[in-house]
């Protein structure tokens, strides 16, 4: 298992924040490749019991399986989060070999939600943004759903192993996000950055802590929530002006969320129960951000930024480059090379969202520092986000003064 993902993901327990506007699932994340054990039925009934409903449900959903029994089967149990318990069915070796024809699909995952977990998203639109990615062809393929689940492509793809591979697979994870993008959901399609990054600086101007949490009050009191208010007026204004598109976005894209097949050389991206329609430039700006940050620290405060892992102008023209084309073909139009103004325009939107990306976690942290009893640096990562959010901004504001003044100069 790839601990650093693990370890990764462990930090993000507790995510309360959703881009529709919805709380977080409160669920630990393992993105990594998943650690596989067999079920033991004959020490656990309930084991038992679980085994007997994984099989039940491939049969019920899955036609080619209706002549299988239960000891043509081998359960195990696939280690991955807290939220859904997952389990991966496959019809055994002597059973596939038996049969003239073999079956197909030889093995299947099954997904059982977790007890409660609707009160934490809407179970419906994440229903129909499975089925939709699962019908282009851009996450696992759908076999169907039964009541408390559903069964799914087992994908044997295995996690982007962070931004050194990211920077081999720029153009292919811009194909992705393109036939993302072109997604039509039939959900909500107003989108909730705006409002949630009020409602979040809100939340984390009024939190407390305990007596003998004095170290944290101290950092906290470094931050002036009267200057960030402030600073969030201003950037709404600057992004909105923007006019950048809006379309269905994931929203939280990086390396743990991408699954690379190394037969196809395809990308995947999962984990999009909090995909929703959002501004193009956010979906990009918080992927160029999460390059940045190294989840696998083992000290205090457990995480790291590496700026310089921010993708270059040439990083980023090989990714917008690869998306335009892509969604063109999509589109059916017959000029399918992008155009530098049409590189541009995107870029600029990414960049200037990448502000919004760096506030919104910046007050997550904060907000985490009195709620979470995991060992991680949140109030360290908020001002570290605070820091990286003006050092962009700064980055930007320079580039676009140097750039009027080299306007300037040649209309004199």
């Amino acid at each position: 298992m790839n601990q650093g993902y693990l370890r990764q993901f462990s930090q993000r327990l507790h995510h309360i924040w959703n881009i529709l506007g919805l709380s977080r699932d409160l669920r630990l994340f393992h993105h990594a490749d998943p650690n596989l054990y067999p079920l033991d039925e004959e020490s656990d009934e309930e084991k038992f019991s679980h085994k007997v409903n994984c099989f039940n449900v491939c049969q019920q959903i899955v036609p080619s399986w209706k002549a299988l029994t239960a000891d043509d089967v081998f359960i195990v149990e696939v280690t991955g989060g807290l939220t859904n318990k997952l389990t991966k069915v496959s019809i055994k070796r002597e059973r596939l070999d038996h049969d003239e024809h073999p079956i197909v699909p030889p093995y299947l995952l099954v997904r059982h939600y977790g007890v409660g977990t609707e009160t934490f998203f809407d179970r419906e639109n994440e229903h129909k943004i499975f089925e939709e990615f699962s019908r282009r062809g851009i996450g696992p393929l759908l076999y169907g759903f039964f009541e408390g689940g559903r069964v799914e492509e087992f994908m044997s793809a295995r996690n982007v192993r962070g931004y050194p591979e990211i920077k081999t697979l720029l153009a292919t994870i811009g194909e992705t996000m393109a036939a993302m993008h072109q997604c039509e959901m039939d959900i909500p399609k107003k989108p909730m950055v705006f409002e949630n990054l009020f409602q979040w600086l809100m939340t984390a101007r009024g939190v407390t802590f305990k007596e003998n949490e004095s170290e944290k009050k101290k950092l906290f009191d470094t931050f002036d929530f009267n200057e960030l208010e402030k600073e969030l007026n201003i950037l709404k204004t600057r992004l909105e002006d923007l006019d950048s598109p809006i379309c269905f976005c994931h929203n939280d894209l990086l390396a743990g969320n991408m699954m690379f097949d190394e037969i196809t050389k395809q990308v995947f991206f999962i984990d999009y129960e909090y995909g929703s329609y959002n501004y193009r430039g956010f979906d990009f700006g918080n992927f160029f951000c999460e390059c940045t940050i190294d989840y696998t620290v083992p000290e205090h405060p457990k995480f790291r930024f590496i700026s310089e892992n921010y993708p270059n102008e040439q990083e980023q023209k090989i990714l917008f480059a690869s998306y335009i084309h892509h969604t063109k073909k999509l589109q059916g139009k017959a000029n399918l090379l992008p155009t530098e103004s049409e590189i541009r325009k995107i870029a600029k939107e990414s960049n200037e969202f990448a502000l919004a990306a760096t506030l919104i976690w910046c007050f997550w942290g904060i907000i985490q520092s009195s709620t979470s009893d995991i060992d991680f640096g949140y109030l360290e990562f908020a001002q570290a986000r605070l820091v990286e959010y003006h050092r962009l901004k700064d980055n930007l504001d320079k580039k676009t003064n140097s750039s009027l003044a080299s306007a300037i100069i040649t209309i004199h």
